[in-house]
């Protein structure tokens, strides 16, 4: 289904086209591989470590979004530049 969604994008409506262009969106859907990547150990911590962990979520989880949008502006586009121009 992805491969079919990708490939009719230019048939959906203007509404859903203007929905995705959504400039919040598309920061997210940026940043999403970097936060994904942090909230993998801070769930693991979370679920291990915290007896609480009903209250420790949200907080993990906006560490996480944090420490992602950190990550990627600092560690991953540098790297992603430097291999860009130097390859």
């Amino acid at each position: 289904f992805l491969a079919f969604t990708v490939n009719h994008l230019n048939l959906i409506p203007d509404v859903f086209k203007s929905a995705l262009s959504f400039p919040p969106l598309r920061l997210l859907g940026i940043w999403s591989f970097s936060i994904y990547l942090w909230q993998q150990p801070l769930y693991y911590y979370g679920t291990k470590f915290h007896q609480a962990f009903l209250f420790a979520g949200p907080v993990l989880l906006a560490i996480s979004i944090i420490t992602g949008v950190i990550s990627f502006y600092f560690i991953e586009n540098p790297i992603r530049k430097y291999l860009n121009n130097n390859w």
